[in-house]
């Protein structure tokens, strides 16, 4: 089914609901786990993405895309001051998650 859904374009619904191609591009991914208080998965993600990816390459591409859209939905007034605080505190929990694990790996090259 999933093949099905991959190379006929009536029946791509099969591959997004089988497949194992995740849905969500990684900025949106990142926002979805950071407004959802995951400060946790946010950092797993981030740890995958940098084994192919430098830190500051994370931030540009991921990171700052992501807060972005929660600029966004702050502008369009689809996010409570709740959501904002929530936001941005699972933003600071990753940026000092992802700073323990740059400076542990440092220390284990040195």
């Amino acid at each position: 089914l999933v093949v099905l859904g991959r190379h006929v374009p009536q029946f791509e619904f099969l591959d997004v609901l089988f497949g194992n191609e995740p849905v969500l591009e990684p900025h949106a991914r990142l926002y979805q786990r950071l407004l959802a208080g995951d400060p946790d998965e946010a950092t797993d993600h981030a740890e995958e993405m940098l084994e192919d990816k430098y830190l500051f390459e994370f931030y540009g591409q991921v990171a700052i895309p992501a807060l972005l859209l929660g600029e966004q939905d702050r502008e369009r007034g689809v996010m409570d001051d709740a959501q904002r605080r929530q936001l941005a505190d699972s933003a600071m929990t990753l940026v000092a998650n992802l700073d323990d694990s740059a400076q542990q790996e440092a220390e284990e090259e040195e």
